[in-house]
């Protein structure tokens, strides 16, 4: 019996310690469905949209993170100021873009990619080809501690090609009919 006792014990605390020792790691970015005021705050958190403005929900827990990202393609954004980066997610990741794209169309993803301010992105169609895009709000240094751990798609070709997309056009970003803007400069 007491050793059983003292098993028991010691799971808990190896448990315990491993549970602690997640919450440390700090994601690089994080990718969030939108859900109803009604979950809050047990399994949402607000965002508002801007100051004083409406305030949306989103779920606590992503949908996706950097761990399905299989690489990322950076890009200046029309407005000039800022970068946006397509995100190439793995099997699991793009599995759950196809469920959410398709079941919460009309709703929003907010990708939270610190330090930089939350993006929304507009679930307007269905995304089969596992591609998010973040069009702007990222800033140089964001993609320096991207360049740390995630793969950069570095085979774009031409300035102002994208990688090759599943439909073979090469002046889209891929998933998307919009033309791919100027890569970054190394």
């Amino acid at each position: 019996m007491p050793n059983r006792l003292a098993t028991l014990v010691l799971l808990s605390c190896a448990v315990f310690t491993l549970a602690l020792g997640k919450r440390d790691q700090t994601l690089l970015m994080s990718f969030h469905v939108e859900t109803s005021a009604d979950e809050a705050p047990k399994f949402a958190f607000p965002y508002p949209l801007e100051p004083g403005g409406a305030t949306r929900y989103f779920k606590k827990i992503p949908a996706f993170t950097e761990d399905q990202v299989q690489w990322f393609y950076p890009f200046k954004a029309k407005d000039g100021n800022s970068y946006g980066a397509a995100f190439k997610l793995d099997r699991k990741g793009t599995d759950e873009l196809l469920r959410l794209s398709t079941e919460h169309q009309g709703r929003f993803l907010l990708a939270n990619l610190p330090p930089s301010r939350s993006s929304l992105i507009l679930i307007d169609r269905t995304v089969n080809d596992g591609i998010v895009v973040v069009w702007e709000g990222l800033s140089e240094g964001q993609f320096d501690l991207f360049r740390e751990k995630l793969t950069e798609y570095s085979n774009a070709g031409p300035v102002g090609t994208a990688p090759p997309s599943e439909t073979g056009d090469p002046g889209t970003i891929p998933g998307t009919e919009a033309p791919i803007p100027q890569p970054l400069e190394q």
